[in-house]
């Protein structure tokens, strides 16, 4: 009982770590249910094993539990954007992995002779194989539905039966029912905490109900319609993009209005972006759907395109580049305080010296009117000043690299690299 008392306050340790971890500093993603369920199977499992400690001492079966439950708290901290509990998280991890694996192995021959102990030895495992993805809606409601037949089935709650016979299994069905909000009424708790626990696992299969059928769909449309817009800025812009190419490739009368059509899109798409993710922001976490593509480079090569056309680039579009910079702006840095993200200025300039004098060199070769006087360049640098800390706070907080000034090369975009 020494080791299962020194899991148990390990394992506790680890939950208190968890559930003291801030999502808006970027320690545990924001995902609504996610965290209770997983310490709710967590603490099931270790729970189930030292009670199963005290009635089955001739087996490994309590101990194989309760490594369980450890393997399946330290699947959640890997998903940490904190450094720190990262590493630990996947030592932890691969320590508990290889350790139950042990346990497994040297079970002398014929030791799990019961059809019981095999099938929650398979549940065990699979518990530790899926742990490292809980955030997968699938493996968290089965997770718990598990989860609540192991506490039901440790804490000795008698089930009524139509045939009279009860089973793990049954206790399984029944969970499921309940998890899933059936109410069959064909198995149903006769003790108190048996009840209690069927009220407590409704309640959550209720939350995730309404998760599917409401969450979800609305999370999914909003990252479609984002990621729309981000998707056309390829052919724009490059990939990942950049306002030197998006300027070289709006030049003449055409592209002037061109450009003034997509400043005015990107104005709405800017406003959308922010409604969105201040009220879902779980959705600032989501990547696109190529590596060299998101939401924050196409935000910043915007701001970008902006400031030059404010100051150093003579165009007929200031008006609209006003306004959609002004937006911009808005959503980035009231994307900081939602995350509470301070002004972080780049730690290296994004435009030096030598790269400016190459901007100016490409789009003069490529047609556009540039102004080199002493104010328009303070005007641009007092632009940039104005949002380059926020994207670049939001950059480092979401792991999200911002775009460069100018393209690597003249023909970066992806749909060049699908043939």
């Amino acid at each position: 009982m020494w080791l299962a008392a020194a899991g148990l306050a390990a394992g506790a340790g680890v939950a208190w770590l968890i559930s003291q971890a801030d999502p808006s500093q970027g320690t545990i993603p924001e995902v609504p249910l996610a965290l209770p369920v997983a310490v709710l199977v967590g603490w099931s499992l270790i729970g189930s094993g030292l009670l199963a400690a005290r009635s089955r001492r001739e087996d490994h079966l309590a101990l194989a539990l309760i490594f369980t439950g450890f393997a399946w708290f330290a699947s959640i901290l890997p998903l940490s954007h904190n450094s720190v509990l990262f590493t630990a998280g996947e030592v932890l991890y691969s320590l508990y992995y290889a350790g139950f694996l042990y346990l497994i192995l040297s079970f002398p021959a014929g030791r799990l002779q019961g059809k019981l102990d095999r099938t929650l030895m398979g549940i065990a495992i699979a518990l530790v194989t899926v742990g490292h993805r809980w955030i997968v809606l699938a493996a968290i409601v089965a997770g718990s539905i598990v989860a609540f037949a192991l506490l039901h089935w440790g804490s000795g709650s008698r089930m009524a039966a139509p045939d009279g016979h009860t089973s793990f299994f049954t206790t399984v069905y029944m969970s499921g029912t309940t998890m899933f909000t059936l109410g069959l009424g064909d198995v149903v708790p006769h003790s108190h905490v048996g009840r209690l626990l069927t009220v407590l696992e409704c309640g959550i299969g209720l939350g995730f109900v309404a998760l599917v059928i409401g969450y979800l769909p609305v999370v999914s449309q909003a990252f479609s319609r984002r990621e729309a817009s981000i998707a056309l800025l390829d052919a724009r812009a490059g990939s990942p993009p950049t306002a030197v190419e998006l300027l070289s490739r709006h030049v003449g009368d055409a592209g002037n209005d061109a450009l003034v059509d997509l400043l005015r899109d990107w104005e709405r798409w800017a406003a959308e972006l922010l409604e969105s993710h201040v009220s879902f922001p779980v959705l600032a976490f989501y990547r696109s759907q190529h590596d060299n593509q998101s939401w924050v480079a196409g935000m910043t090569a915007l701001l970008d395109s902006c400031a030059l056309i404010l100051s150093i680039v003579d165009t007929d579009c200031r008006r609209q580049a006003r306004l959609t910079f002004a937006m911009a702006r808005h959503a980035v840095v009231d994307l900081c305080i939602v995350f509470r993200l301070e002004r972080t200025p780049p730690a290296v300039d994004r435009l030096p010296a030598a790269e400016a004098r190459r901007l100016e060199t490409f789009l003069s070769a490529e047609g556009v009117r540039l102004r080199t006087d002493e104010p328009s360049i303070a005007k641009f640098r007092d632009l940039r000043a104005m949002y380059e800390p926020y994207v670049q706070a939001l950059s480092s907080y979401l792991l999200m690299p911002l775009p460069e000034w100018l393209p690597s090369e003249r023909e970066s975009e992806s749909w060049h690299a699908m043939a």
